[in-house]
Parts: structure tokens; C-alpha cells; sequence
């Protein structure tokens, strides 16, 4: 739960006073759309991917680790901070003699119990078994469907100049079409494709995908029905 909303207008209108509304039309906006920007063309680079998982594509590998690393380390410390934010303010609001750290504990298990649910153990099994009340909607867009067939284009056109130039490519820099391809294999020490391979498009994962194009669902699900009816 963001809590900048909490806190951010509050000082903003002490600083700035009757300006605090021209606030966030300069700075704020450009920096915001920016980061959309830049988020949405790495996004249609590597669909399949995480900013964790393509970082080592973009910067090598050492970078790769070290953006990895922040990045984790970022959302750490901001966790930290909402979590204190949040406890903060129901301190102040709601529950004044509470003391802020059974806030903040009360919390923190909540998410661990949550995680928790989702935990395997070294055989790949749920260690927590319990029903889970959704409902589906399934949807279909032309619009979607055009797109979809337009990507998956692109990645294709790739795999097919990695099944004819495999020595131009590794396993870092094939990723997205590798997935299209039959037999592929990389030498573990290197990342490269070993010669001698016949690869070939797996046409049936292909066949397989078009029938599903311009068809998205959204899931809707309640966590604390499933934790109460266990």
C-alpha cells in the first residue's frame, strides 16, 4: 500500500502554501512519464522478462548483478518505510495508544503469513494446502490480438536469424526466441550454442499460442475469505 498520499500533500502545502497546486505539474510530471517511458520500451524489448533478469542482457553481467542488487535493496528499505508510514498514521488517526511497533510487527506478519502461504518445500509441493474463492472473466480484443500477433512476430523473426546465425548469439542475447526454437542448447561455461545442433521452429508451440491471441482474463479473489474458510 503506497503511502505517499498520506503524508506528501500535507507538507507540501506547509512549504508552498496557495502554490502547492502547481506542485506536481512540472518536476513530478516529467519525471513520472520518463520513468513510464523507459518502463514500457523495456517491456516490449524483453515481454518475458524482469528488470532483474534482462539487467545482465543490457549492462554484463557484473553491472547486471550490481542494478539487480539495488534494485532488490531498493524496495527493501522502501518496504521498511511504508511500513512505518502506514503505522505512523493509524497511530495518529485511529489507534493512539497503541504503541507503534505492535503496529508495525502486526503488519510484517500479516505479509510473512501471506508469503507463506505460498512457500514449496525442495519436492515442488505446496507445504500449506488451502482453497482459494476467485471468480475468472475472460475477455477478447481485435485490438489485443493484432498486437499480440505483431510481437510475437518480432521474436520470431529473431529466432529465425538465430537458427541461421546461432554463432552470433548466446544465451543471454537469445532470450524471448530461444523459446520458439527445437534442441536448442547452451555450453554452460560460456553461454554460447554448440555446433553440430539441428535447431528448428517449434511450430507447435506457435500453432499453440495463435489460438489464444486477443484473449486476457482478469482474476478476482478474496485472500481473507480463504485464510477464514480454511
Amino acid at each position: 500500500m503506497a503511502t505517499v498520499i498520506l503524508f506528501v500533500p500535507g507538507i507540501t502545502a506547509a512549504k508552498a502554501k496557495q502554490s502547492a497546486w502547481l506542485v506536481p505539474l512540472f518536476l513530478p510530471v516529467l519525471t513520472g512519464f520518463t520513468t513510464l517511458w523507459t518502463a514500457w520500451k523495456l517491456g516490449r524489448r524483453f515481454p518475458q522478462n524482469t528488470l532483474v533478469q534482462y539487467s545482465g542482457v543490457l549492462l554484463g553481467k557484473a553491472a547486471g548483478k550490481v542494478v539487480a542488487g539495488a534494485y532488490t535493496l531498493f524496495f527493501l528499505i522502501l518496504n521498511v518505510l511504508v511500513i512505518r508510514e502506514f503505522s505512523q498514521f493509524l497511530t495518529l488517526t485511529l489507534l493512539p495508544r497503541t504503541p507503534a511497533y505492535i503496529l508495525n510487527v502486526a503488519i510484517v506478519l500479516v505479509g510473512c503469513y501471506t508469503a507463506a502461504l505460498q512457500l514449496e518445500n525442495q519436492q515442488g509441493k505446496r507445504t500449506l494446502k488451502m482453497t482459494i474463492y476467485q471468480k475468472q472473466m475472460v475477455y477478447y480484443s481485435k485490438k489485443y490480438a493484432e498486437k499480440q500477433k505483431k510481437e510475437r512476430e518480432l521474436v520470431l523473426a529473431k529466432a529465425r536469424d538465430l537458427i541461421a546465425h546461432p554463432g552470433k548469439y548466446t544465451r543471454a542475447t537469445s532470450i524471448g526466441a530461444a523459446g520458439y526454437i527445437k534442441n536448442i542448447k547452451f555450453v554452460k561455461e560460456t553461454g554460447e550454442i554448440p555446433d553440430g545442433i539441428n535447431l528448428s521452429l517449434n511450430l507447435e508451440k506457435i500453432t499453440e499460442e495463435e489460438k489464444y491471441d486477443g484473449y486476457y482474463s482478469n482474476v478476482y479473489y478474496c485472500t481473507l475469505c480463504s485464510v477464514l474458510y480454511r
